[in-house]
């Protein structure tokens, strides 16, 4: 894969904005992926870095905050 940039998160505000999800919705999609962003560090996004990410979700989120942080990653990796 490669790295998340500024262009991409924008192009995902849009989808969201035109999907019509609420304004708190758009906000805790966004922060959940800025929060993986951060994660990566800016190295290249793969799908064991994602598998990663989902492990360390778990170990330090509960389950119903780890599946909504993942259907933000989902919904942006579609």
């Amino acid at each position: 894969m490669r790295r998340i940039e500024k262009k991409d998160l924008i192009t995902y505000r849009i989808y969201l904005q035109s999907a019509e999800k609420s304004q708190n919705t758009l906000d805790k999609y966004m922060r959940d992926v800025h929060k993986f962003v951060v994660w990566t560090d800016e190295q290249d996004v793969t799908k064991d870095c994602v598998v990663a990410y989902k492990k360390y979700l778990e170990q330090n989120y509960k389950p119903d905050s780890v599946n909504s942080m993942l259907v933000a990653l989902n919904g942006f990796f579609v």
